[in-house]
């Protein structure tokens, strides 16, 4: 599953396009959180083997996945200091993995991505085999 920012004011990808063409290529789904209720959340959670999603507070879904599932990161390449979620990943018993993005901003908060399409591609290859 790939949590979407698209709909939201800020931390969007600027090539979200793009990166739903990649996610939907490898067979995810594209969810945008703020167009379901809580349980429907909680639900797709409970199904989802890997979950996707930019940093930010979407990850925090990861409570509802299963011990050993897989969740994806994609973080602002110039953010040493926001370990959360793999912090949270870890205690949770669920495989971590993350690419480097270029952030408009140093601030991760206040920052649009341009995802590293490459990289993410060859992250989703290497986790499929």
């Amino acid at each position: 599953m790939y949590i979407s920012r698209k709909l939201v004011d800020k931390r969007k990808a600027h090539n979200e396009l793009a990166v739903e063409l990649l996610m939907r290529k490898h067979g995810f789904e594209i969810v945008h959180p703020e167009n379901i209720s809580l349980k429907a959340q909680i639900e797709l959670m409970a199904e989802t083997q890997i979950l996707v999603s930019l940093h930010g507070a979407a990850l925090t879904n990861m409570l509802f996945l299963q011990e050993g599932q897989q969740v994806v990161e994609l973080p602002n390449q110039g953010d040493s200091k926001t370990q959360c979620y793999f912090n949270l990943a870890a205690a949770l018993g669920l495989r971590y993995h993350y690419t480097l993005n270029r952030g408009d901003n140093v601030d991760t908060i206040m920052s649009d991505f341009t995802i590293d399409l490459g990289a993410l591609e060859n992250l989703l290859l290497m986790m499929e085999k």
